[in-house]
C-alpha cells in the first residue's frame, strides 16, 4: 500500500517534503483521532483528558520522530482507523448500526494487511475481545473477517502468481538460523517499556478508577493493544521485534490510559515525556547540524557523507559514463538512495540479501549483456568477485569531503555466467517456494528459465 501512496505522491513532485508530507502528518491525525474518540467516549466531567492523552502521544519521542518512518506508513494509518470503527461499533447498542461501522471495520483492516501481514494481530485480537468480552457479538469477528476478504484474497492471488514473495521473505527467508534467545525476550520488554513509558505504565495500573462512559470500552482499548503485544513477547523469544512492528498499536494504549489515567498524572506524564524527549531531539540536531568530520570518532564519516553528499556522489558515477553505461550498487540500501538522484532505477549487482529483492520481479539483466557497468562499492572491497562477470574491471575512486568512495568499472558484462551462478543462488534461496503451495507464476524464474522454481506445465 505504501506503493501506491508513494505513487500518488510524485504525482504532486518529488521534492522530499512532498514524499514525506503524509508521513510528517500521520502522527498528528492519529493524536488527533485518539482526541475525538476520547471525547466520545469519556465522561463529561473529564473531557480534559481527551486533549491531554492526545498532547501525551504526540510528545512520545517515537511519535515526533515518525516523519522518518515510510514504509509503515498506511500500516498505521489503516490500523488505526480499523480499531477506532471497532471501538465505534462496540459502543453501538443498535446491532443494525454496529454491523456497518464492523464492515466498514474489517475493509479498513483488509488495506492494513495489505501493508504488512502483522495487522492479522489486530484482528485477532478483535475476536479475542468478542470471545471474551462481547459474547453476545460473537458474529462481528466473522463480518470483519468477510469485508476483510477481498484484500486477503488480491494478497494471495499476487503471491500465487510471483512465487510467493511475501511470504518467502516474512515465513521462511527472514527467520532462517534463529534462535531461542532471552536477550531478544528482554530487548522486546525494555523497548514496550521505552516506547510507552514506564510512568505511564504505573499510573495506568495503579489506577482503580474508569473515566469512560462505559466500561466496555475499557475492555475493548485494553485488548487492541494487550492482545498484540502478549504475542510479539511470544515471539521475541526466538526473533527481536522492530520498534516499527509495535507503533501501531500505541494508540489503542493510549486511549486505555485516558480511561485510567487521573488528570494529575496525565499532565505528570506529559512533563516525564517531555523530559524523555529532550535527548532524543538534541541527538537529531546532532545528526542534522554535526561537521562530517564529528563521525570519525565513531567509525560513521563514510555512511554520514553518503547520505549528506549522496547527490554528489551520484553526480561523480554519472560523470564520463558510457553511452551503453548502467549504474548499479553492491546493496540495495545505497541503491535507493542512488536511483533518487540519478532518476532512474539502481539495480543491485550480486546476490543481495533477503530483504528488499524488488529487483526480482522488475529487473531483466539480459538487459545489461554486453554493456559496461559501473557498480558504487562503497568502502574498498574483493574485486575477484566482479572479476569473474566482465571482460576487464577498472576500479576506481572519487573522494567527497576527504572520504573515499570506490565504484568498478566492468566491460562487456558477461550474462549467462552470472546467470548460472548469482542469478541461479538468487532462486535457490529465495524462490524455491514449498511444494504445497500453488504455484501459478514467478517472473523471475520464468524470465532465467529456471524450471524447479516455475510453474509447471
Amino acid at each position: 500500500m505504501v506503493g501506491w501512496l508513494i505513487f500518488l505522491l510524485r504525482m504532486l513532485g518529488e521534492h522530499p517534503l512532498i514524499l514525506r508530507a503524509f508521513t510528517v502528518l500521520l502522527t498528528s491525525i492519529i493524536g488527533l483521532g485518539i482526541v475525538l474518540l476520547c471525547q466520545k467516549t469519556l465522561d463529561q466531567k473529564y473531557q480534559a483528558h481527551a486533549w491531554l492523552i492526545g498532547a501525551l502521544y504526540l510528545c512520545l519521542p517515537w511519535s515526533w520522530l515518525f516523519f522518518m518512518v515510510t514504509t509503515d506508513t498506511t500500516l498505521v494509518l489503516f490500523m488505526f482507523c480499523s480499531g477506532l470503527v471497532y471501538m465505534l461499533a462496540d459502543r453501538q447498542a443498535s446491532a443494525s448500526k454496529a454491523l456497518v461501522l464492523y464492515a466498514l471495520c474489517g475493509i479498513l483492516l483488509g488495506l492494513a494487511f495489505l501493508s504488512k501481514y502483522f495487522s492479522a494481530l489486530l484482528g485477532f485480537a478483535f475476536a479475542i475481545h468478542c470471545l471474551i468480552f462481547r459474547r453476545k457479538r460473537l458474529w462481528a469477528p466473522f463480518v470483519i473477517l468477510a469485508f476483510a476478504l477481498p484484500a486477503i484474497c488480491f494478497n494471495l492471488w499476487f503471491n500465487a502468481t510471483h512465487g510467493w514473495s511475501n511470504i518467502m521473505f516474512n515465513v521462511f527467508n527472514r527467520n532462517q538460523d534463529k534462535q531461542w534467545s532471552i536477550g531478544t525476550l528482554i530487548g522486546y520488554i525494555a523497548m514496550v517499556v521505552y516506547i510507552i513509558t514506564p510512568w505511564t505504565i504505573f499510573y495506568a495500573f495503579k489506577s482503580k478508577k474508569t473515566f469512560a462512559t462505559n466500561k466496555k470500552l475499557v475492555y475493548s482499548a485494553l485488548t487492541l493493544w494487550s492482545v498484540p503485544f502478549a504475542l510479539f513477547l511470544v515471539l521475541s523469544i526466538k526473533r527481536s521485534i522492530g520498534l516499527h512492528w509495535v507503533i501501531g498499536f500505541v494508540p489503542f494504549f493510549m486511549i486505555w490510559a485516558a480511561y485510567r489515567l487521573h488528570t494529575e498524572h496525565l499532565q505528570k506524564s506529559i512533563k516525564w515525556t517531555i523530559y524523555l524527549s529532550i535527548p532524543h531531539f538534541l541527538i537529531f540536531l546532532t545528526i542534522l547540524f554535526a561537521p562530517m568530520s564529528f563521525w570519525g570518532k565513531f567509525n560513521l564519516q563514510h555512511k554520514a557523507v553518503f547520505l549528506h553528499k549522496a547527490d554528489q556522489i551520484t553526480q561523480n558515477l554519472e560523470s564520463s559514463l558510457p553511452a551503453d553505461g548502467v549504474i548499479m550498487a553492491y546493496a540495495y540500501s545505497p541503491a535507493a538512495t542512488l536511483a533518487f538522484y540519478h532518476k532512474a532505477y539502481v539495480p543491485v549487482f550480486g546476490e543481495g540479501k533477503f530483504h528488499s529483492r524488488q529487483d526480482d520481479q522488475i529487473i531483466d539483466f539480459k538487459d545489461f549483456a554486453g554493456k559496461t557497468i559501473r557498480i558504487y562499492t562503497g568502502r574498498q572491497q574483493n574485486h575477484d568477485f566482479y572479476k569473474a562477470y566482465f571482460d576487464e574491471i577498472q576500479p576506481q575512486t572519487m573522494q567527497v569531503d576527504g572520504v573515499d568512495f570506490y565504484f568498478v568499472d566492468g566491460t562487456n558484462f558477461n550474462f549467462e555466467k552470472y546467470r548460472d551462478t548469482v542469478l541461479k543462488s538468487v532462486a535457490q534461496k529465495y524462490h524455491n517456494a514449498p511444494s504445497w503451495l500453488p504455484n501459478l507464476g514467478d517472473p523471475y524464474c520464468e524470465r532465467y528459465g529456471f524450471d524447479f522454481c516455475s510453474p509447471q506445465k
